[in-house]
């Protein structure tokens, strides 16, 4: 519950078009959870081509990465993509 009240409190301050460091914001609403360790891999996407062909993945401009949080798991189209295993201070800690 408390991730959500901090998501929604990031999400009101970008809506609002408030001028902000993000990256200090993300560490503060992520101050309980920077030893965290998360886990981000490539993966393959079951897609339906023979409905929809003009998937991104398709054409080969995006991949998919999965990532395992504090054993949650989710999913990303990315055409910049990155394995990563490592804290949320590390990620935090990376420029790109």
């Amino acid at each position: 519950m408390v991730e959500i009240v901090k998501l929604e409190r990031l999400e009101s301050i970008l809506q609002g078009g408030e001028i902000m460091d993000v990256k200090k914001e993300l560490e503060r609403l992520a101050k309980d959870l920077l030893d965290e360790r998360v886990r981000v891999t490539f993966g393959k996407a079951k897609l339906d081509s023979s409905r929809i062909s003009d998937y991104p993945l398709l054409r080969g401009k995006e991949v998919l990465v999965k990532a395992d949080f504090k054993g949650c798991k989710g999913e990303a189209f990315t055409s910049n993509p990155m394995e990563f295993e490592g804290s949320i201070r590390d990620v935090l800690a990376c420029d790109n």
